[in-house]
């Protein structure tokens, strides 16, 4: 078990360095950044001594080999706009982001999960049915609209809950119900789809014919089975709502990654842009790490 994560360890940096030079060759074909740096009356003259300033006119692999050396001390270069160490820049808003990602995907799982198993132990019922039906519109119901609809019922005409900015448990509650719904949806499709899968299966019935109590057949037999392909796609789900929650970010005014790469993107802020990839790069490869180890927890069978 230990040689597999050590294994997963490497594949991890391999696949890092992989992305980062990719993403850099991305980055340094969109386009010049030290035209918005400068006035518009700036001479070529000007242009060329800020990209020598810059580093900008040596070859690509020169800039990542550079860029590389730096990211192994910490240092990911200068942000162009904010003057500022870009990674330090990101991390910075990385907390913010993470606690509204974090709790809108908890209070994802903590309806989702339970309705998924009543609704597929259910099936066909009216309860089933009005959860399809509900967690299709939590998927189609485009974010900006449903937080400038929240925005507008609880902020502006009631007046109960904050409409932008990070503070108390009050400003986190419209963001976290904008960005949580579309995964209710998701969620409790998945968890009904893997319970009716397992519920055919002969380890429930061998646990109903031993007297069991339903309860400890749904979700000590049948959930713990139907978990196993459903954190599969939850890791990847965990990982995209942390990394581009920008929507949500952008509409309540939140003070997170999104918000600075939406800015970064808009300057061209390289130094921040790739540390940006960076920092989501590392918190996928922990999520896909921590995912693999759940599995071993649900499913002995795995360490073999």
């Amino acid at each position: 078990m230990i040689a597999y994560f050590i294994r997963r360890f490497f594949q991890v940096i391999v696949a890092l360095l992989l992305l980062l030079f990719v993403m850099f060759l991305m980055v340094y074909v969109i386009g010049d950044p030290t035209r918005l740096l400068l006035p518009p009356e700036a001479t070529k003259v000007h242009v060329e001594e800020l990209r020598e300033y810059l580093g900008l006119n040596d070859p690509v692999y020169i800039q990542y080999l550079r860029f590389l050396n730096g990211a192994l001390h910490g240092d990911t270069g200068q942000s162009f706009y904010h003057a500022e160490n870009a990674l330090q820049l990101v991390l910075e808003r990385a907390g913010a982001t993470v606690q509204l990602a974090g709790t809108a995907i908890l209070l994802a799982l903590a309806i989702s999960i339970p309705l998924g198993v009543i609704t597929a132990s259910r099936r066909g019922g009216w309860l089933d049915r009005g959860c399809l039906i509900g967690s299709l519109i939590g998927i189609s119901v485009p974010t900006f609209w449903l937080g400038i609809m929240l925005i507008l019922i609880f902020s502006i005409g009631t007046g109960w809950l904050p409409s932008s900015g990070r503070g108390g448990l009050a400003h986190l509650v419209l963001p976290a119900t904008t960005l949580g719904l579309y995964y209710v949806g998701l969620f409790l499709r998945l968890t009904r789809a893997g319970m009716l899968d397992v519920l055919e299966q002969d380890l429930v019935r061998t646990a109903r014919s031993k007297g069991l109590s339903e309860w400890v057949v749904l979700y000590k037999h049948g959930l713990r089975n139907a978990l196993i392909p459903f954190l599969t796609i939850t890791a990847v789900q965990i990982g995209e709502v942390i990394a581009f929650s920008i929507v949500t970010e952008t509409v309540f005014a939140w003070p997170g990654m999104g918000r600075l790469l939406l800015k970064s993107l808009e300057k061209l802020d390289y130094p921040v842009l790739i540390s940006y990839v960076l920092v989501i790069g590392v918190m996928f490869a922990i999520i896909n790490m921590l995912v693999d180890w759940l599995y071993t927890i649900l499913d002995p069978r795995i360490r073999y």
